[in-house]
């Protein structure tokens, strides 16, 4: 590292203006206040420091005073180096920024992102693809000059994606074709496979306000109420993906509170799904369930209160049912795939309805739906003691003694908290049921009995923790310390 007598050159590494500015010994291109701060820059440093050396070597002598200009810039130029975006004011790295080549104006690529969805929306767009790049101008020049080149652009992807989507939602004719009422859907569907998973993403939204749009006109227009059936239940999907709860309920009730699925059902063969295809006749229940979840998850996001909750919940528990008595052709391993998923998606049945109606005394809507939600998702642990307590409210000890065995099994150990209630719970059960069975029994013919399933526990070697015996045992420990 060498000295140079002038004040003028900041340090790369903490940008101040040293007296005598210390020179890499490399590249010659990179300054510093001390070896402290040069120690520090060099990791960063490091990779554009040695290929600069090594062309300092074959083309100069080491010791030459004066880099040329094109090996300074090229030096400084690196991944390291800071350029400001001449829109947000941020500084970003040479990567993250897009220079328009004829003019030279840079922005960032967010920045970027921005100005080409704006040119996109006022645009007039065709399917020929060649039309990007000549709409798309400098925010600063205003003029015909030549953009980025969007084929290799790392957004380009994003863009012709929310182009396609734009063009695809022309829908301006008064009559409707089937074949372009299934071209727009499509569309729409694709869009939203696309985006659903980027909630919050600016191209998101954008794709999903022209393909709203593109349904709306749809729906506004056409005169059969077929044809506007799958444009609905894709704009109803629309609403859910984007959190409009409201607009998605009132959605679903005109769907489905008005009877339109159903009126379809019996006028129709065959409906037309959003994806273009048709619903054959034992898949439209399935369809009507599908729309109908919809519905009850958006009625519980809007927290509209208990009581319509729970009259959609035994809607949705009767439409299940309804599932289980079609014949074997009907479509039921899809519908009770689709059902679960949604579900656990909507915390319908694991969190709210079971134990409220236990705790409201329906009892009895409580064992069949929770019976029901076993049979869909057998690894729901939180449902089973909804049931045992029903069924000790019903005067079925059995029963509820078998449940809360079945939480004790299935509950993972490392969930102390919810094993240890399951296990309480599960004691005061068993007590119950021996209090029961043995009826008025003093203390020490209660011990009597204790010493006999002692008795035989030893004799069977202790293995069966969970035989009657064992259960009576903790039961009668669990009682007694607590009284005594």
């Amino acid at each position: 590292m060498s000295c140079l007598n002038s004040p003028v050159i900041p340090c790369d590494q903490c940008q101040k203006m040293p007296q005598t500015p210390l020179r890499c010994g490399g590249c010659y291109s990179a300054f510093y206040c001390n070896r402290s701060c040069q120690k520090v820059h060099y990791k960063s440093h490091k990779a554009h420091c040695k290929p600069m050396s090594q062309r300092i070597i074959e083309g100069m002598t080491p010791d030459r005073p004066v880099i040329p200009a094109s090996l300074r810039a090229e030096a400084s130029n690196n991944a390291d180096s800071d350029y400001e975006c001449l829109i947000c004011f941020e500084n970003f790295p040479k990567s993250k920024m897009q220079r328009f080549a004829d003019c030279g104006h840079q922005i960032c690529i967010e920045c970027n992102k921005k100005h080409y969805i704006s040119r996109l929306e006022s645009a007039q767009l065709t399917e020929d693809s060649s039309e990007l790049s000549s709409v798309i101008t400098c925010p600063f020049c205003r003029g015909n000059t030549r953009g980025p080149d969007v084929t290799t652009d790392p957004t380009h992807a994003y863009y012709e994606k929310l182009k396609w989507a734009k063009t695809g939602f022309g829908v301006n004719e008064t009559n409707l074709e089937h074949e372009d009422l299934v071209h727009v859907v499509r569309r729409a569907q694709t869009v939203l496979l696309d985006y659903r998973n980027i909630d919050g993403n600016l191209e998101f939204l954008e794709a999903m306000r022209f393909a709203a749009s593109g349904l709306d006109s749809i729906i506004s227009r056409s005169e059969s109420p077929l044809y506007c059936l799958p444009a609905f239940c894709t704009r109803i999907e629309i609403h859910k993906y984007l959190h409009e709860w409201k607009e998605c309920v009132d959605k679903c009730s005109e769907l489905v509170g008005d009877g339109k699925c159903l009126e379809l059902s019996n006028e129709e063969d065959n409906l037309p799904s959003s994806d273009g295809k048709y619903i054959e006749e034992d898949s439209k229940d399935t369809f009507r369930m599908k729309i109908f979840l919809i519905q009850v998850q958006a009625m519980m996001e809007l927290k509209r209160g208990f009581g319509e909750e729970i009259e959609a919940i035994f809607k949705l528990l009767g439409m299940y049912l309804h599932f289980k008595s079609f014949d074997a052709n009907a479509d039921t391993s899809y519908s009770q795939e689709w059902a679960s998923l949604q579900a656990a998606d909507t915390r319908l049945f694991y969190q709210l309805h079971a134990a409220y109606f236990c705790e409201i005394g329906k009892h009895e809507e409580c064992i069949q739906f929770s019976e029901t939600v076993v049979e869909m998702n057998p690894l729901s642990k939180e449902i089973y003691m909804p049931i045992a307590k029903s069924k000790r409210a019903l005067g079925d000890l059995d029963g509820a003694i078998e449940q809360m065995r079945i939480a004790v099994k299935r509950e993972e150990p490392w969930f102390v908290g919810n094993r240890e209630r399951n296990e309480k719970f599960l004691k005061e059960l068993i007590w119950e049921y021996n209090e029961e069975m043995m009826g008025g029994m003093d203390h020490a013919e209660w011990h009597e009995a204790y010493s006999n399933a002692m008795d035989k526990v030893k004799a069977g070697g202790g293995a069966e923790e969970e035989s009657d015996q064992w259960q009576f045992i903790s039961a009668y420990r669990a009682k007694f310390n607590k009284s005594e």
